[in-house]
């Protein structure tokens, strides 16, 4: 069976959610889905973004500032192995129209959504294209990142290495491409100074075209840019904050592998 398929969600708080996702959406397009298609199958698939306030009921069980989300197959078959596999297990399941969902946390006391789609289309149209394309990383600090990496590939079956995880898919708007998009997933060091100057336990990874382009655009409407732009066999990145101190890392993937 396999585990997690992708990324279902990226949820965070902040202490004004709505003027935070107005910020996004018209800083960097993003309207809270990003669509995606299964490698193996082309199957539709969606990570929903979005921005709570602090005591929202989706943090229950929760001490960090962001719960993930992962789209699996068969979740009633995973939850099943997870108990017995002595996974801490959230009682409530949840069921609606967009899909059926459990929760678990992990050694760090990370809270987990585990999302089985019912293939119906989720919410507001897709994040604009011409900005961000696509999630390019998830980041979070954990206290024994090796040990955390371990966990996620036992129990959720994502490809793990000494990097973390590749996350692969297909763009529904880049058929063309010759090889799969992915969105890397990795736990850093809990002193890490990567998502410096940030303070916040995480940090997101946008892929986004021209990335040169956007961050003169993106300084000239008063957004603070972080650092210089690098580039490497794999890409332009660059960096900037959002209004709530949340440090952005934005990437421009150099050929179709990334």
């Amino acid at each position: 069976m396999k585990r997690a398929i992708g990324m279902g969600g990226i949820f965070f708080k902040a202490k004004d959610p709505q003027g935070l996702k107005e910020w996004y959406k018209n800083q960097l397009g993003i309207n809270t889905l990003f669509q995606w298609n299964r490698v193996e199958d082309s199957a539709p698939f969606y990570t929903v973004w979005n921005v709570f306030p602090d005591k929202a009921p989706l943090f229950d069980d929760c001490t960090k500032d962001y719960v993930f989300n992962y789209c699996v197959d068969n979740l009633e078959l995973l939850m099943t192995s997870l108990k017995d596999e002595r996974v801490s297990i959230i009682d409530t399941r949840e069921k609606d129209e967009n899909g059926k969902f459990g929760f678990i946390l992990d050694p760090e006391g990370n809270k987990i959504v585990l999302w089985e789609p019912s293939g119906k289309k989720v919410g507001p149209p897709a994040s604009r294209l011409d900005r961000v394309t696509g999630l390019g990383g998830v980041f979070f600090k954990a206290t024994d990142p090796q040990k955390a990496k371990a966990w996620y590939g036992k129990h959720l079956g994502l490809p793990v290495n000494d990097y973390g995880a590749s996350l692969l898919w297909t763009d529904p708007n880049n058929s063309g491409s010759a090889a799969p998009a992915l969105t890397s997933w990795s736990p850093f060091k809990s002193d890490t100074k990567y998502f410096a100057p940030s303070e916040k336990s995480f940090m997101l990874n946008y892929r986004v075209k021209n990335l040169v382009e956007l961050l003169k655009a993106l300084e000239n409407r008063g957004v603070q840019i972080v650092g210089e732009p690098q580039e490497f066999s794999y890409g332009k990145f660059g960096w900037i904050m959002d209004p709530e101190d949340n440090k952005i890392e934005l990437w421009e993937p150099k050929d179709d592998g990334f």
